[in-house]
């Protein structure tokens, strides 16, 4: 099998830590830290896209996580890692490789960790297979000078609009090709009604925004939560957003209210409607994150699971939780033993138009084959991985 040794920094079909990249093919079987000094470690990935990649650092060869089955209530939940052809995400620091994802149709889409956008196949069969789509940018790779961040998709079969935002403006696209950049100001991380039209869009401190996605323009302007830094003129029970989502035509907004209790100020998510009415509240105002599964660290995602269950990312506890359409908890289950990672964070999460969760998520890469040596502490790198995850969501026909 053909390895190829190239740059970590390139995120994709990768990379050399702490070294300059070397575009040369590497001899099977030979240790590629051979040809570096001693601090710098190699990846060897192979070039090969009918196998998985095999990952090396050093003498250690990296092994897959491996999930196990969940119970979340009285739903049993699946994960499996994806198999991902033609991409590999590390990057040589202690942060996400992968940041945000999407489904649209058959097609995923991933910002990694250069803030470029990334679209794959999904394979359709019951194992999780992912193919880079070359026919999307330059050989599968979108790069704008935005900073992406965030992604969000509205539910049109046919001809749903997926937006990829950041603070500096977001990227619209339409019919899987991009039609225009939204340079409306103040934006942050959008999230689209599945509808389709509009969204909302929030940035830690800033005011909401009401985006309007039309044909070849956008329009923004505040919604029903403004001034959240200023006591007397601050509109709305926040001090902070941290996230948005939709239940169908409710608006789901995350973030840390503006009272104080016990000394903090709770993050709760409370339920709009289009209209900014409050309708009702999630999230307990007291406990302990750890052991309260009600109480939120710091929500970093909110979305539907079906047409009558909320799901939510809580970035701090590293577990997704589980409510009904009144806000009453279901059940939450700790994403650690589900995806199989014991030094991992979980960065994103969406529905695919056919009921499964995708996931990213990232770890240190420190399980190796039998037989061989753990990297060092110094050695650190952080991988990328996409999961699906099956049972969140009612089956779909």
């Amino acid at each position: 099998m053909r390895l190829r040794k190239m740059c970590v920094g390139l995120g994709l079909i990768l990379a050399s830590v702490g070294g300059g990249c070397e575009n040369k093919t590497a001899q099977p079987g030979r240790d590629a830290q051979s040809a570096q000094k001693p601090s710098k470690v190699s990846v060897l990935v192979s070039t090969e896209l009918k196998d998985p990649p095999r990952l090396t650092l050093g003498n250690s060869v990296l092994t897959p996580p491996s999930p196990t089955p969940q119970q979340v209530g009285n739903l049993p939940v699946t994960a499996q890692v994806c198999q991902v052809r033609g991409a590999v995400f590390l990057r040589s620091v202690d942060k996400p490789a992968l940041l945000a994802v999407e489904v649209v149709g058959r097609k995923l889409y991933v910002i990694d960790h250069r803030r470029a956008l990334l679209r794959f196949d999904i394979a359709p069969g019951a194992k999780c297979r992912l193919t880079l789509d070359k026919t999307w940018g330059k050989d599968g790779i979108y790069r704008s000078k935005l900073q992406l961040e965030k992604l969000s998709a509205d539910a049109k079969e046919g001809q749903a609009t997926l937006v990829a935002s950041s603070y500096l403006g977001s990227v619209v696209v339409r019919d899987g090709r991009v039609v225009y950049t939204c340079k409306a100001r103040d934006q942050g991380h959008v999230a689209l009604h599945p509808g389709g039209g509009w969204g909302l869009a929030s940035f830690s401190g800033s005011d909401v925004q009401r985006l309007v996605f039309g044909p070849t323009a956008c329009e923004g302007a505040v919604w029903h939560l403004s001034d959240l830094k200023d006591d007397a003129r601050r509109k709305g029970p926040f001090r902070l957003v941290s996230a948005v989502g939709f239940l169908g035509d409710v608006v789901l907004v995350g973030g840390s209210l503006a009272i104080r209790v016990g000394g903090w100020h709770p993050q709760v998510i409370v339920a709009f409607d289009s209209q900014g009415r409050r309708r009702f509240q999630l999230g307990a105002l007291t406990g302990s994150t750890p052991s309260t599964p009600q109480r939120f660290g710091w929500i970093h995602a909110i979305g539907a699971c079906g047409p009558r269950r909320i799901c939510v990312l809580d970035s701090n506890a590293n577990r997704l939780s589980l409510w009904d359409p009144t806000g009453r908890f279901q059940g939450a289950v700790s994403l650690g033993p589900l995806l199989g990672l014991n030094r991992g964070v979980v960065s994103d999460f969406t529905v695919d138009p056919r009921g499964a969760v995708f996931v990213t998520a990232g770890r240190e890469p420190g399980a190796t084959s039998p037989g061989t040596t753990s990297p060092k502490k110094n050695t650190t790198l952080h991988e990328g991985v996409i999961f699906r995850l099956r049972g969140l969501t009612p089956k779909k026909p």
